[in-house]
């Protein structure tokens, strides 16, 4: 049980804990949905260095998954993906609800954690302690087989807030980190403004590239 629960907690804080844009709302509406099939598919990801950082297991939602989302994009389940993340030695690190979104000219990913089937398994008692974010990366689709993924930077928007450049509203946790509690027309709002803007991203990339299932 000890592991199980060791599971449950990265899972749910793996994203969250990688400092890039964690908000407690989505960043899209429905009608922000779009698809793009040819990103279904087993993924290798790389860094700059060319190092291999782990794997990406992209399907669309099955049937059987679809009742686990928010009634308020139930209805647009089908232009979702369930994504495994893996670790460098193929190991499940996290299950997520993804939507491709575009907003203004450009397309971002929305995260959402799924349980994982040891997940589904622990008290719900002790998951009702636990809640769960919405991590967004920027997109980037070179072709059928080459996409990039960007991740925010929370300390950009950060400093944003602090010097009153942009209001956002937020909750502090004991710990000093920031929860973002806009809603998503806010978040949209400073996508919008910033998101061609270098600084907003951190120096990481993951350069995926299109693979055979191990």
């Amino acid at each position: 049980m000890k592991n199980i629960l060791s599971i449950l907690f990265l899972s749910f804080l793996l994203l969250f804990l990688s400092g890039c844009l964690t908000t407690l709302y989505p960043i899209f509406r429905e009608e922000d949905a779009v698809t793009n099939d040819n990103l279904v598919g087993y993924w290798k990801c790389l860094n700059k260095k060319n190092e291999v950082t782990g794997f990406l297991d992209i399907k669309k939602i099955p049937d059987n998954r679809k009742p686990e989302l928010a009634e308020s994009i139930r209805t647009i389940a089908s232009k979702g993906y369930l994504i495994g993340l893996l670790n460098s030695a193929g190991e499940m690190d996290g299950l997520y609800f993804v939507f491709l979104v575009k907003i203004g000219k450009n397309e971002y990913f929305d995260f959402y954690p799924a349980e994982t089937e040891a997940q589904k398994k622990v008290n719900n008692d002790y998951k009702s302690h636990f809640m769960k974010f919405h991590t967004s990366y920027k997109c980037e689709v070179k072709d059928n087989n080459h996409f990039e993924m960007k991740l925010f930077d929370k300390d950009f928007l950060e400093q944003l807030i602090s010097k009153q450049q942009i209001h956002l509203r937020y909750e502090k946790r004991e710990e000093g980190e920031k929860i973002i509690t806009a809603t998503t027309e806010e978040l949209q709002k400073f996508i919008s403004q910033y998101g061609d803007s270098p600084k907003a991203y951190t120096a990481e990339v993951k350069y995926c590239v299109r693979m055979v299932a191990l």
